[in-house]
C-alpha cells in the first residue's frame, strides 16, 4: 500500500534510462521518463503522503560509475532504492569489440546493493532490457541473454527483491518499446512506471 511510504524517501538509481535528460535540463529534476511519471502520479493521487522522490540516473553510467558515486544516494538516506543498471556494461564493451566479464558485472551489482542495504535502504533491482531495432544490436543479444541469465541466478540465490522489466515489456506485445533498441519510448517508460507503481501499491 502506498500509505506505508508516507514521509519516506525513494531514489531511482541508474543510467540514461532513469536519467531521461534530467542531467541536461536542471529545471526537470525527475527527467522525462518513468521516474517523472511516478512522481506525477504520487503528487496527483497522494498529495498528503509527502513522499520524496529523487532521480539519480546519469546517462552512460555503468555499474562501476554507480559504485563511485553511491554517496549521492546514501547521503539522501533513502528508505527505498530502485536500481536499474547493467546494459551499458555490455553494450559499450561490445561496441569496442571487447568481451565483458559478466561475473564481474554481477559482483558490482551485488556490491551496490550491499552498500545501500548497509545504509538501511531497501533495494529493488529492475532487470535491464534490450529490443534490437537493427542488426548491430541484434548482435548484442547473446551477451544480453548471458547477463540476464546470470542476473536471474543471482536474484534467486540471494533472494533479491526485483522486477523483471524485460519480461513485462516483452509480454506487452508492442513493437513500439524502444527508440533505438535500449532507450524506451514513452510507451516503454509507461510500462516501467506501471510496474514500479504496482510494486509501491502492494
Amino acid at each position: 500500500m502506498i500509505e506505508q511510504y508516507k514521509d519516506k524517501t525513494i531514489v531511482f538509481f541508474g543510467d540514461s534510462i532513469t536519467d531521461t535528460c534530467k542531467t541536461f535540463h536542471k529545471d526537470h529534476p525527475y527527467g522525462g521518463g518513468f521516474v517523472n511519471m511516478i512522481k506525477t502520479e504520487l503528487d496527483v493521487s497522494y498529495p498528503t503522503m509527502n513522499i520524496k522522490v529523487y532521480n539519480e540516473g546519469i546517462g552512460g553510467n555503468k555499474t562501476e560509475d554507480l559504485i563511485n558515486r553511491i554517496n549521492d544516494v546514501t547521503n539522501k538516506n533513502p528508505d527505498l532504492v530502485f536500481l536499474l543498471i547493467g546494459i551499458n556494461d555490455i553494450w559499450h564493451l561490445y561496441d569496442l569489440d571487447i568481451n565483458p566479464n559478466i561475473e564481474e558485472i554481477i559482483k558490482r551489482i551485488d556490491n551496490i546493493i550491499k552498500i545501500l542495504e548497509e545504509n538501511h535502504s531497501k533495494v529493488v533491482l529492475l532487470t535491464p532490457f534490450l529490443f534490437p531495432t537493427d542488426d548491430h544490436f541484434a548482435g548484442l543479444m547473446p551477451l544480453f541473454e548471458k547477463l540476464t541469465k546470470a542476473l536471474h541466478v543471482y536474484i534467486k540465490e540471494n533472494n533479491v527483491d526485483s522486477i523483471d522489466t524485460y519480461l513485462l515489456m516483452k509480454n506487452s506485445n508492442s513493437l513500439n518499446l524502444t527508440k533505438d533498441s535500449i532507450h524506451p519510448t514513452i510507451y516503454g517508460h509507461g510500462i516501467l512506471a506501471q510496474a514500479v507503481f504496482e510494486y509501491l501499491s502492494k
